[in-house]
């Protein structure tokens, strides 16, 4: 709603207090910084909101969130810092390597359902040519897309664990949903 024409700067307070919320329940949410970033970088009328307070509220109202987490961990010796990076395995030698992929792809088919995570990912790609008419679709690609995209390259360096893509499966659910949805309304049986 923040990012319509119309939307106004209470949207985006309520923005900033859901992405709050979010990085208070699961730290990966930081990514979705990235993703409004993309979105606004691939959708040119959302711009228009970046000469507004709004979208700056929002991120301030993330960022103060994160205060409560700093002061903890500061205190605690950085506690969740060190296992984060433990399990990202930031101190290991890079050896690239397929076995962290495969172990990836195989967790994320039995949690997800492969036919859902085949129709999820098959969307995002074939719904690409059609980007500028469906701004809700690239929305919601760009809020799943680099977080799942993300952890996936990662496992050519290390392991994922498999609750790591949480933020992204909604976005991309939905999106696979509205673009088979379409596919089945056109009358269509291929894509």
């Amino acid at each position: 709603r923040a990012v319509q024409p119309d939307g106004d700067t209470r949207h985006w307070l309520l923005v900033g207090v859901f992405m709050a919320l979010g990085f208070l329940s699961k730290y990966a949410e930081a990514f979705q910084i990235i993703c409004w970033a993309l979105f606004f970088v691939l959708y040119p009328p959302a711009r228009a909101h970046l000469k507004n307070p709004g979208p700056y509220l929002a991120l301030l109202i993330n960022l103060l969130a994160t205060i409560p987490v700093i002061i903890w961990n500061s205190q605690n010796q950085w506690i969740t810092v060190s296992h984060v990076a433990s399990n990202a395995g930031v101190n290991e030698k890079w050896e690239p390597t397929l076995r962290y992929f495969w172990d990836f792809v195989g967790a994320q088919m039995a949690l997800l359902n492969p036919v859902f995570l085949v129709a999820a990912l098959w969307a995002m790609v074939a719904f690409w040519p059609r980007r500028r008419k469906r701004p809700l679709w690239l929305y919601l690609c760009c809020m799943g897309a680099p977080v799942f995209l993300g952890y996936w390259l990662f496992t050519f360096y290390n392991h994922v664990m498999p609750n790591w893509i949480a933020p992204a499966v909604v976005p991309m659910f939905t999106l696979a949903a509205l673009f088979w949805y379409e596919k089945y309304r056109e009358g269509r049986t291929s894509v």
